[in-house]
């Protein structure tokens, strides 16, 4: 392990090295901005105040993506370019010479809560060939950027992002507040025929899936809960989603509480959630969807997490003292859900 460290550590001063020096003042004349975020969705939905700011600010802005998270910024109204950086480290020609072409200004360092930068993001910075490189300091290759922004490290995912702001003399403030993922006419149209169709009663969405098996719930206190919620409010529709993985799960829970389950794409699923009135999920992508389109939500985190969870949001954390969600038990939850569905203004 440590003969990994030090091959790791030098092959980053190695792409230090090569890295272009910015001219005196370059930070006030940068008009073209890449900003990295190529990891997971909800890192991405966390990171559109700032990617708006940029925007708003009159600066031309291309995100570096993931094959996850790419679709978050589909017909964004900010004119924000996307390009998709696959899982490996290396990157392919194209990709390189499209960077290339593009002659930034400026490239932003998104991941900003990584013990390190990793090898895929050290390939990015070197390929975008922007004289300037921003990122958050304090970590293991602070040297890699022109700008490292001293911040707290401990502080929520939202803040430390909105500090890379700084630099190009863009208020952080503006970043702070959760923004609504882009959805077309058609995606809320469909959601809310979806809805709809359940009936009239207040609209919860559930979602099974998390990114970390720390954050799953099992499906047998997922029963129990929305068992105990339809005694309590049987009018109630219930949506019960997830990943494709958890769709089996999904079906199984609705025949098992006479909720309904929706197995459409991402969007079409984060769509079902903007028109929902309360969610509950543990603290993934759902959770920082529902921050943005400013819907109510019960969020199960472990109390180690509590870094990432939903910033200035309509929510309610149910805190895992353990490592992982399980612990949490049914009546918290079921508590929880009570109290935002009796706060509900009736439909």
């Amino acid at each position: 392990m440590a003969i990994d460290r030090t091959i790791r550590w030098l092959v980053a001063r190695t792409i230090g090295a090569t890295l272009p020096r910015p001219a005196s003042g370059a930070i006030a004349r940068v008009r073209r901005v890449l900003f990295l975020r190529h990891d997971a969705i909800g890192d991405m939905l966390s990171s559109l105040g700032v990617i708006r700011a940029f925007a708003e600010h009159g600066l031309e802005v291309d995100v570096m993506a993931s094959p996850e998270n790419a679709a978050v910024l589909k017909d964004n109204p900010w004119g924000v370019g996307v390009h998709v950086c696959g899982r490996r480290g290396r990157l392919s020609r194209g990709l390189a010479r499209t960077l290339a072409a593009r002659r930034y200004d400026a490239v932003v360092d998104g991941l900003v809560l990584k013990p390190g930068v990793n090898s895929r993001t050290m390939r990015l910075l070197r390929a975008s060939r922007a004289p300037l490189r921003v990122g958050s300091a304090g970590r293991r290759h602070d040297f890699l950027y022109t700008h490292p922004v001293v911040t707290d490290l401990a502080a929520n995912h939202v803040e430390v992002l909105a500090a890379l702001l700084a630099p190009f003399g863009i208020p952080t403030e503006r970043a702070l507040d959760p923004v609504p993922m882009p959805l077309s006419d058609a995606e809320q149209a469909s959601a809310a025929a979806w809805w709809t169709a359940g009936g009239t009663g207040a609209r919860l969405f559930v979602n099974l899936s998390a990114s970390s098996p720390e954050r799953r719930w099992s499906d047998a206190r997922f029963v129990e809960a929305l068992r105990e919620i339809a005694a309590l409010h049987p009018a109630t529709i219930v949506a019960i989603t997830g990943s494709p993985a958890d769709w089996p799960s999904a079906h199984a829970i609705a025949e098992a509480t006479g909720g309904r389950a929706f197995t459409g794409s991402l969007r079409d699923a984060l769509a079902l959630l903007a028109a929902g009135d309360l969610a509950l999920t543990p603290d993934t992508s759902v959770a920082h969807a529902s921050a943005g389109f400013g819907v109510r939500s019960v969020v199960l985190t472990p109390e180690g997490n509590l870094r990432f969870a939903p910033w200035r949001a309509r929510a309610r954390l149910v805190v895992a003292k353990g490592r992982g969600v399980e612990s949490v038990s049914v009546r918290e939850v079921v508590a929880a859900l009570h109290e935002g569905l009796a706060e509900l203004a009736p439909r």
